[in-house]
């Protein structure tokens, strides 16, 4: 057995303990099982459909879709090569 330590927020850690505790369970064996899932399906299922971007991320998504309505994007590239090359121009 290994130890992994990860930083999350503390409220969301309480939150998951108690969550994990109804189910009768540590949090670690709450991760273990989540990352054996992960494993065996090759998939991470998250919902994230409740999230809203932060005003940071809002602006930039804005700037995005303002520069693609008028076209300024960047190139389809065919290769890694000419990716580098467009980037150093």
């Amino acid at each position: 057995m290994n130890t992994v330590t990860v930083k999350i927020q503390t409220d969301v850690k309480k939150q998951a303990q108690f969550i994990a505790e109804e189910f009768g369970i540590t949090l670690s064996s709450l991760v273990d099982s989540l990352l054996k899932q992960v494993i065996k399906t090759k998939k991470i299922s998250l919902d994230i459909s409740g999230e809203e971007p932060n005003e940071y991320l809002k602006k930039i998504i804005h700037q995005a879709e303002k520069d693609y309505k008028k076209g300024n994007t960047s190139p389809i590239f065919n290769n890694a090569e000419d990716f580098v090359e467009f980037l150093h121009k």
